[in-house]
């Protein structure tokens, strides 16, 4: 005799109402911009925002463990034509309540900010596949907070990742070139992060330490990358060897396995 499995109508009540819990919300066609759709999204929720250019800037998670992304965060066609320009405002996103991984932000490009084109204070959310270029302060800064930065392209910003007060981020798989001014590819201050399979290239600091990569304190976990071309320009100020390619200050930690070649350290006088 075969029994028939009855399931209590409860439990047939519950389960739709758990599939359908996550929602996408559009951009710009249910909500005119990506804050006003961070602001309708609850947990779970996915914000896809459509190719354009959005002039917005600070806009925050508000804390939520949601995904901001655009149509398709592995063509980085997409990702090109998918713009949020901070129009010379202080950062273009900010994580500042505390976020954990769950808060997601994937496939846009961040440009144009004073201050940096995503800035986690304190906020450890999941940055991947995006593009963040021209930012006056950096590409990504980082202070107590740990987020997850992975497949990025952070170009043409004064200083690339910047880290400081504890912050501990996994650092994988980035391209972080041609970034200029006062700070470094990777800017490591009190900071244990894991520097793991980046290009890490190209990178000019003026009257600086560390081309590609600066470590002063902490115990950081350097392996596999590949840190090439980069430069400083030394003034009368700065401590010899300065560290074309890697400065290491008062620090502890693994260094291992990596392609260090053709940096270079010039007199800025």
């Amino acid at each position: 005799m075969t029994k028939n499995l009855l399931i209590p109508p409860v439990v047939l009540l519950l389960l739709p109402a758990a599939v359908l819990q996550a929602h996408i919300i559009h951009v710009p066609s249910d909500q005119p911009t990506i804050q006003t759709g961070i602001d309708a999204a609850a947990d779970g929720d996915t914000v896809m925002v459509d190719p354009g250019t959005y002039g917005e800037h600070d806009i925050d998670f508000l804390g939520k463990a949601i995904a901001v992304m655009s149509r398709d965060p592995g063509d980085s066609s997409v990702v090109a034509a998918t713009i949020v320009d901070g129009s010379a405002s202080e950062n273009v996103f900010s994580f500042h309540s505390g976020e954990g991984p769950s808060s997601l932000l994937t496939g846009l490009t961040k440009r144009d900010a004073n201050w940096y084109g995503i800035r986690c204070d304190p906020g450890s959310p999941t940055l991947s596949h995006n593009f963040i270029r021209d930012n006056g302060a950096g590409g990504i800064g980082c202070y107590a907070s740990s987020p997850v930065i992975t497949r990025n392209t952070v170009d043409g910003n004064n200083g690339g990742v910047i880290c400081e007060r504890d912050s501990n981020p996994l650092i994988s798989e980035n391209r972080i070139v041609s970034n200029h001014g006062g700070n470094s590819g990777i800017y490591l201050d009190h900071s244990s992060a894991l520097i793991l399979n980046n290009v890490i290239r190209d990178n000019t600091v003026f009257m600086g330490l560390g081309g590609g990569i600066f470590c002063h304190q902490g115990s950081p976990l350097i392996i596999n990358n590949i840190v090439r071309g980069n430069t400083v320009y030394t003034d009368q100020f700065s401590p010899a060897p300065a560290g074309g390619g890697l400065y290491v200050s008062e620090t502890t930690g693994l260094i291992e396995n990596n392609i260090v070649s053709g940096n270079y350290v010039h007199d800025y006088t």
